[in-house]
């Protein structure tokens, strides 16, 4: 944990990159230099083929798929992220006929905003 405020605002490292996010807990808030978890709920991160798609957002992270799950009436995207260590986020997309679909091995972009992100002790 790089910094706490007391408004609930919390910023992470992941190596070099830095995710701000709000504490999850207050009863049992992050410290700063502590180690935490951040959670974003998988249809709270949008899914563009060009960054500057999702330019509005607080973070934006470039990705590639590995995985990709019809569900009837979503798409789910499995996305790993070299930039925190090729973690796989899982993105949700409720409205498939709407959006660009993605295949497996394409590069693309996720990104979300800092008050969906909450981060946990």
């Amino acid at each position: 944990v790089r910094s706490v405020s007391e408004g609930g605002d919390v910023s992470i490292l992941r190596g070099a990159l830095t995710l701000a996010g709000k504490i999850g807990d207050p009863v049992n808030p992050p410290g700063e230099g502590g180690k935490a978890s951040g959670a974003i709920r998988a249809e709270q991160i949008r899914l563009a083929g060009d960054a500057a798609q999702l330019s509005k957002l607080d973070c934006v992270l470039a990705g590639t798929v590995i995985d990709t799950i019809f569900e009837g009436e979503r798409m789910v995207y499995e996305v790993a992220c070299a930039a925190i260590g090729d973690e796989v986020i899982r993105v949700f997309d409720h409205d498939p006929a709407a959006h660009t679909q993605f295949d497996i091995g394409e590069s693309v972009f996720l990104g979300w905003n800092a008050r969906d992100m909450l981060v946990f002790r």
